[in-house]
Order: C-alpha cells, then structure tokens, then sequence
C-alpha cells in the first residue's frame, strides 16, 4: 500500500527532528524526495474534495498546501455551477496539477535566494527542501 512502512517513517523522522532528518538526506537523489512529495500530494487531493464536499473551506487554517487553496477558490468560483458535483473531481487533479508547478517554480525560486545569501549547495538542495 502506498502509505505504509517508510513513508510513516520519514514523515515522523522529519517533524520530529528536521534538523537531523535533513542531515540524514543530504546524500539521497531527487527521487526519493519527489516520491514523498507525491505520496503528501496524492493524499490530499483525496481528502481535500471530501472535506470541500461537506462544507469545508480550504483557507489557511486547514489546508496544508496552497494548491489547496487555490483549487477550492477555484472550484467555488468558478467551477462548481458549471460542473455540479463533478467538481471535486476536478478539484483532485487540480491539486495535484498545481502543487507540482509550485514546486518547480518554489525549487527554482528557493535555489535563486540560496545563491543571492552566497549559498553553494546544489539545485537539488532547493528541490528536496521543496519536497519535504
């Protein structure tokens, strides 16, 4: 299943000590922290439209990613009188669409401040900084 063994792991490893959970990843690929990154994703996209459905606004109080956000304003802007209940539907894809353009363009973003503070790690810093 995908949300069992290590993924329960390293999400524990990391909230319960960044610091050495980072350290711990430095050496690891770009892989790995994508497929955390789709695993937190994929699983938001399915309880984000449950909770849109009964009446939960995606603000920032309980909404873990932006796309979050994005997706609901969307979705209750403009979407949901066109598509009825088709809408949360949407509203996964949507998500998922979204959250990984924010995490190219926030990779891309995060490595240009690490360089203008004279930073020297690699683009793959910024991008697993991003993931996780």
């Amino acid at each position: 299943m995908v949300f069992v063994g290590e993924y329960w792991v390293r999400l524990f490893d990391l909230l319960r000590s960044p610091n050495e959970f980072f350290e711990k990843v430095r050496e690891e690929n770009w892989r790995l922290a994508l497929k955390f990154f789709l695993k937190i994703t994929l699983f938001l996209s399915i309880v984000t439209p449950i909770e849109s459905y009964f009446g939960v606004e995606s603000t920032d109080l309980p909404s873990a990613y932006q796309a979050q956000i994005l997706s609901y304003h969307l979705l209750k802007g403009a979407l949901l009188t066109q598509y009825g209940g088709y809408v949360y539907f949407i509203e996964s894809l949507l998500i998922i669409i979204f959250s990984c353009g924010i995490l190219v363009l926030g990779a891309v973003f995060l490595h240009i401040v690490f360089r203008l503070l004279c930073g020297k790690g690699p683009r793959l810093n910024a991008w697993k900084a991003m993931c996780y």
